[in-house]
């Protein structure tokens, strides 16, 4: 959706930035890794990113790798209108 934005958590490692508080708080509170910052990050629609990147095509393989939100994504997608052949979680 237009100005939608989702709270991303930079993390002091930076391969465990994530959309996820849960996550990041569990990370640090196990030591693994120090919440950095937390910054606010322009997002949008799996179906709105097809029709403006793909030119409303769906692609043949799709790999979501979407830091720690993957799931949520996957359940709030419209998939009559995105029909990907395969789906890589």
């Amino acid at each position: 959706t237009a100005g939608a934005a989702l709270e991303f958590f930079v993390m002091s490692e930076s391969v465990l930035s994530t959309f996820s508080r849960e996550q990041a708080e569990r990370l640090q509170a196990e030591g693994l890794a120090r919440i950095l910052e937390v910054i606010s990050l322009p997002v949008r629609t799996l179906e709105d990113i097809i029709r403006q990147e793909c030119g409303g095509k769906s692609p043949a393989f799709l790999s979501l790798d979407i830091e720690g939100v993957d799931v949520e994504v996957v359940k709030s997608t419209d998939w009559s209108c995105v029909r990907p052949a395969v789906v890589c979680v």
